[in-house]
């Protein structure tokens, strides 16, 4: 009988250990979800050569050099608010590049890139200044 009831504590034990609500695996409800859809943020700020701020311009996102060059492809186009700021949110973990436009001025002499493969829930801020 004791032999019984020390397999069947093991077993039970095993058992609860596999099942532990501790395993990275689990979400506690249902295993379903998909974690695998990573994202970050881009907040790109507009001004002038002066410092004033660019309400009004279009910002198109890109994932290539070569289509920023092209300005084809873009992944995301919007305008910058009245604060002179365009967000762009669950974006890929990828590196982007942005061509920015207003009135003739362009930041093509300016910060035209993030400079690094976003990563997992990053939020980057950068500057970029309009020239003609």
């Amino acid at each position: 009988m004791t032999k019984y009831l020390l397999t069947t504590s093991i077993f039970a034990i095993m058992l609860l250990g596999a099942c532990s609500k501790d395993d990275p695996g689990t979400t506690g409800k249902n295993n379903n979800s998909n974690n695998s859809t990573a994202t970050a943020t881009l907040r790109l700020s507009v001004i002038h050569v002066d410092g004033s701020q660019v309400m009004g311009a279009q910002v198109d996102l890109y994932t290539s050099l070569s289509d920023f060059q092209n300005q084809t492809n873009s992944v995301k186009s919007a305008t910058t608010d009245q604060s002179g700021d365009v967000y762009f949110d669950k974006l890929e973990l990828k590196q982007y590049w942005f061509f920015v436009s207003f009135d003739g001025y362009t930041n093509a002499q300016s910060v035209t890139t993030t400079g690094h493969k976003l990563a997992k829930d990053e939020h980057l801020e950068k500057i970029t200044q309009l020239r003609k």
